[in-house]
């Protein structure tokens, strides 16, 4: 399974298994209702290095191939809650940035704003 940085996915290996690190649309919103807080207020908890249970479930709902959310406990010891983190603020980075500036503005990348 190799990552597609284009679709916002970063790839690591732990105990000679790959996995692909992403966030899309749905596991964003799982996340937000799992724990009643928005995407700013996550990606708040990753950075400052919030709650632990957080992270192991953002980093469970982000994984491919799906894991438990004890087999993501296990995976983030094997690697460490740093590694972890700085892997889900690099797919989320890439998640957010995919296209360049083109993505964020329509009109620009050739996409319609409205109806006719």
């Amino acid at each position: 399974m190799a990552a597609n940085p284009e679709r916002g996915e970063v790839e690591f290996e732990a105990d000679d298994n790959k996995y692909v690190v992403r966030f899309g649309m749905n596991e964003i919103c799982v996340l937000e209702e799992e724990h009643n807080l928005s995407i700013s207020e996550l990606l708040d908890q990753l950075q400052n290095r919030g709650s632990m249970r957080v992270i192991r479930s953002v980093f469970r709902a982000a994984i491919t191939p799906e894991v438990s959310l004890e087999d993501a406990g296990r995976i983030i010891d094997k690697i460490t809650a740093a590694q972890a983190i700085g892997l889900l603020m690099q797919a989320m980075e890439r998640s957010f940035m995919r296209g360049g500036d083109d993505a964020a503005n329509p009109r620009k990348a050739g996409g319609r704003t409205s109806r006719r």
